[in-house]
């Protein structure tokens, strides 16, 4: 059973990536896809459209494993915080590249797709690797 003080700490940011996923969506099917000038112009913003992608996203899968973190759950735990974070961002991007499809002056791609995932898999790896690098300082300290 899940305690009340966990689940609230869980819930800010399941929301925070809620309210996130609300803005990128927002700003990702823009009609007329100036809200970035010069977006998509280029080599320098077609690989900034790249990394934009990598953090949006990598948010999203940083804040869903932080909410997975928050509610202290033990015997699949790490499996959860590091597999649905990523599934579930990398889903949310594909839904975007093809919503963008629908769109004019939007075009969904598979590099999008593919800097979706690669942003939330380093989110949720760095996280990782930040809290093993905690839990060591811990152990050193006491």
């Amino acid at each position: 059973m899940i305690d009340r003080r966990a689940l609230l700490q869980a819930s800010v940011p399941f929301l925070a990536a809620l309210a996130w996923m609300v803005f990128v969506f927002v700003e990702t099917t823009d009609p007329v896809g100036t809200r970035v000038p010069g977006s998509g112009s280029g080599i320098f913003f077609d690989r900034f459209d790249l990394f934009a992608h990598a953090g949006a996203l990598g948010l999203v899968a940083g804040l869903l494993a932080l909410s997975v973190l928050a509610l202290r759950l033990s015997a699949y735990a790490r499996a959860l915080r590091t597999a649905m974070p990523v599934i579930v961002a990398t889903a949310y991007g594909g839904v975007i590249e093809f919503v963008q499809r629908t769109i004019d002056g939007r075009a969904g791609s598979w590099s999008d797709l593919a800097a979706d995932f690669g942003g939330a898999l380093l989110a949720v790896v760095a996280l990782d690797a930040l809290l093993a690098l905690q839990r060591r300082w811990r152990a050193r300290v006491a």
